[in-house]
């Protein structure tokens, strides 16, 4: 699809989800959030060697999707946010696959920073998380695993979008589980989605340079 369509119906998935946030519109959120990330699959449809990436985006979506009916009256809350937890693990374990598919060198030092973020982050909710533990311990792992790979994979020396895409990302994550478990943060949907989406964006572009097979 044209690149300037799939830009500008994006612009109106997200304009139409702050407005569904400064309305406290539901369907219009459920409508508008998942637009982006589809324009996102889209525009790698066709480009070889990031089918993982195209199933990551997929598993975003539903994801999206899944959290945002979480706003709708008699909703199933908890089960809802665990099934997109689930999707997003999905998510996140497909970007994984596809940074090592390109490379598996060591890059150990890396590892060092995202191991960290790991640590500190569940040591701050832990304390809240009841039942909630396992699911969001292994979440987290998987989220700095993918965060330390796709900097791994970074072409040395260029613009490492992808593994600023993979952090902002990781950013989103942090602020939900900050935010849910740990204390409440002043305007947390805006920054986390924007957030989401920046990474998703910054993931995209970067998998397009690096781990795209080149024809």
């Amino acid at each position: 699809m044209n690149l300037r369509i799939l830009a500008v119906l994006a612009g109106i998935g997200v304009s139409g989800f702050v407005a569904g946030l400064v309305l406290d519109w539901p369907a219009l959120r459920l409508l508008a959030k998942p637009l982006p990330v589809l324009c996102l699959m889209l525009w790698i449809w066709r480009v070889p060697g990031l089918g993982l990436v195209r199933v990551g985006l997929a598993l975003g979506l539903l994801g999206d999707v899944l959290l945002e009916l979480r706003g709708f009256p008699a909703a199933p809350e908890q089960s809802l946010f665990l099934a997109g937890l689930a999707a997003f693990l999905g998510a996140h374990l497909c970007y994984l696959g596809a940074c090592l598919r390109r490379s598996s060198r060591g890059a150990w030092l890396l590892a060092l920073p995202f191991a960290i973020w790991g640590l500190l982050l569940i040591s701050a909710v832990l304390p809240r998380l009841g039942s909630m533990a396992l699911p969001v311990m292994v979440y987290s792992t998987a989220v700095c695993l993918m965060m330390w790979r796709a900097w791994a994979v970074s072409s040395p020396g260029g613009w490492p979008l992808l593994g600023l895409g993979a952090v902002i990302f990781g950013v989103s994550d942090s602020l939900i589980a900050l935010n849910m478990f740990y204390q409440p943060i002043d305007h947390a949907r805006p920054a986390i989605i924007l957030s989401y989406w920046l990474g998703q964006w910054g993931i995209v572009l970067g998998a397009r340079r690096q781990l795209a097979d080149r024809v």
